[in-house]
């Protein structure tokens, strides 16, 4: 939320936790789960850093400095995560523990939506701001434009 606060709450809504982690005078813009390495990833925009925490907010650790993002994706399979730095116009690759930097894409857009298809091994993302839907490689070679003309895309849902 825009108070720094990384909450949850059951599926129904019930039992809300505010503030499971908090970053004062932070803002929230997204967030991922690592289920399997118990790991939350989430963006505060305000002071612009992507954090990892453990899922019960404990060990805050600050991962990435300096990016300003509003996506964010952990690819556990592969051991990656995607993120988008608004400041370097870019989409990038990364290793779980943020080393091993790589650019996916540099169209310069707010990326909303990100999903991954282990089958084809493909990252989508959305072009908020240009109205784009792209595709690429999971190395981000051989990107592509599958749609234009969208008027502020932001999720994505795969259909397997």
């Amino acid at each position: 939320d825009d108070a720094g606060n990384v909450s949850r709450a059951n599926l129904d809504g019930s039992s809300p936790e505010i503030g499971l982690v908090n970053i004062p005078a932070g803002q929230m813009r997204a967030i991922s789960l690592d289920v399997e390495n118990n790991k939350m990833y989430f963006y505060e925009v305000n002071i612009e850093i992507l954090y990892v925490a453990n899922l019960d907010g404990s060990n805050v650790t600050q991962l990435i400095t300096g990016a300003y993002g509003y996506g964010v994706l952990v690819d556990t399979v592969n051991d990656k995560l995607y993120y988008d730095d608004q400041n370097a116009n870019k989409l990038y690759q990364c290793n779980l523990d943020g080393s091993g930097k790589v650019a996916i894409d540099s169209d310069g857009t707010r990326v909303y939506g990100m999903a991954i298809d282990h089958a084809e091994n493909k990252i989508y993302w959305s072009g908020r701001d240009n109205g784009k839907l792209f595709r690429a490689n999971l190395d981000g070679t051989s990107p592509e434009i599958l749609k234009s003309g969208l008027a502020s895309a932001r999720g994505i849902a795969l259909k397997q």
